[in-house]
């Protein structure tokens, strides 16, 4: 079985599209990464890795949803005829968009709150 599972590795990863998938799955990944650095630097963490650390039920469905929209662009893209950049700059964006469902440890808005940040009426 290992065996199989090489031979399917290398024939995947032989050409032009193969590096390309290869490239939009390290891109979502540190496109996640990088949005914990984001909101490291925004002070809405103390370091890039609490944002991830601080709640993991999101963290986990964040992970998810980035593996669910990598497979879904690689299935709908016309990756084969992406050049390696375009493959980078895709799986950089969708790896930023799937860690928007990840709030961190960010706390819940009082009523009080709410209506101190909403505009005032004239």
């Amino acid at each position: 079985m290992m065996a199989t599972l090489q031979a399917a590795l290398a024939k995947a990863l032989a050409g032009p599209t193969g590096i390309n998938i290869l490239l939009f799955f390290v891109a979502a990944g540190f496109g996640q990464t990088l949005h914990g650095v984001m909101k490291w630097t925004q002070g809405e963490a103390s370091s890039p890795a609490a944002w991830f650390t601080t709640n993991i039920k999101a963290t986990t469905a964040a992970i998810i949803v980035n593996l669910g929209l990598v497979v879904a662009a690689i299935q709908l893209l016309p990756i084969e005829h992406m050049t390696p950049w375009a493959s980078l700059l895709a799986g950089m964006t969708t790896g930023l968009a799937s860690d928007t469902i990840n709030k961190g440890a960010r706390p819940e808005w009082t009523d009080a709150q709410r209506a101190a940040s909403a505009p005032k009426t004239p």
